[in-house]
Order: C-alpha cells, then sequence, then structure tokens
C-alpha cells in the first residue's frame, strides 16, 4: 500500500523538520520568543528554513496520504515520527538517549503496534456529521487557546505536556477534518 509508505515519509519528514528546527528555537533567549525579533532571527536560519521546509513537505505526504486512506490507519502511522525526532535530536546534539526517552520510545512503539494492530480490515468512507464536525472543531480551537493561557505560569514539564497534548489534538482534529472534506471532494 503506497498509502502507508508516503504516510511514514510524511511523519519522518515532520519529526525530522521538527528535530532540525529544535536547535535554532532552543538558542533564542525565553522571554525574546514571544517577540518579533525572535521571528526575524529564525528566518536568518538556514537550519530552521531547512527544518520548515521538510515539515511542509511531511505535512503534505501526510495530507495526500489521507486522502486516500482512512484517518484510522494514517494518524497512527504519523506518531511513529515521534521515534525519529527524539532519536535524530539526541544523535545531532551528540549524546546518547537518556533512559526516559528509551522508555517513551518503547510506549510509543507499543501503543503504536497496538493500534495499527487493531484497526479493522475495511473502513467505509468518512461520513460528514455537521454536529460532531463543529464539537471537533470547537474542542480543537478551545485546546489551542486555553492550553497556552492555563500554562502561563506552568513549570517546564506541565506546559510542554499541556502544549503537547494540545498541538497533537489539533493535528488530529485537522487530519480527520481534511479526511472527511477530501472524501466529499472526490
Amino acid at each position: 500500500m503506497w498509502q502507508v509508505g508516503l504516510a511514514v515519509a510524511g511523519a519522518w519528514c515532520i519529526a525530522a523538520g521538527q528535530a532540525a528546527q529544535e536547535r535554532p528555537v532552543a538558542a533564542v533567549p525565553g522571554r525574546a520568543l514571544a517577540g518579533p525579533s525572535a521571528l526575524l532571527r529564525l528566518a536568518r536560519d538556514r537550519r530552521w528554513l531547512a527544518g520548515g521546509a521538510l515539515t511542509l513537505a511531511g505535512v503534505a505526504a501526510h495530507l495526500v496520504a489521507l486522502s486516500a486512506a482512512p484517518v484510522t490507519l494514517v494518524q497512527p502511522l504519523g506518531v511513529s515520527g515521534l521515534l525519529v525526532a527524539v532519536w535524530l535530536s539526541a544523535r545531532w546534539r551528540r549524546r546518547r538517549l537518556s533512559m526516559a526517552e528509551v522508555a517513551g520510545c518503547v510506549a510509543v512503539a507499543v501503543g503504536l503496534a497496538g493500534i495499527v494492530s487493531s484497526l479493522p480490515a475495511q473502513v467505509g468512507a468518512a461520513e460528514a456529521d455537521p454536529t460532531a464536525l463543529a464539537l471537533l472543531c470547537s474542542a480543537a480551537a478551545l485546546l489551542c487557546v486555553a492550553g497556552p493561557l492555563l500554562t502561563w505560569r506552568a513549570g517546564g514539564r506541565v506546559r510542554a505536556l499541556v502544549l503537547s497534548a494540545s498541538g497533537g489534538a489539533c493535528f488530529g482534529v485537522a487530519s480527520a477534518l481534511f479526511r472527511v472534506v477530501g472524501s466529499h471532494l472526490r
């Protein structure tokens, strides 16, 4: 199935792009990151720009895979990119993975295998329930706004957890919406 290969390639491109962008972003002083000068600084960084290009290529591959395969197959495969991002980040920083990172990668791999193996063999066309779509969009919008606001003064780990959960939920909702819209345009 070419869709599976494209979904995995897209996930890995997104992961490589995000890992490439991590170092330039981490070099920006904390409070300055929220200002326009930080964006201008990053826009002049070749590594950050290359990471952005890789991420865009990965998103394009993800969307093409979604247009031809069920979201229940493509989305879990996208999670495989987390494993690549963790490994690349450590490799580019010339350090070994910590035990916590290894444990997290094992948990992701086991969860991914469990999800993919439990998927039904045949999935019908996506049905658009306007009420469900409105609720999904509202929940995603609320997460995007509430996540950063609720964690403004939270510690680094709590903030990272809430923001990553918000980002993941929004990415999942966007993928599901793209799949529904794409299936109705065909």
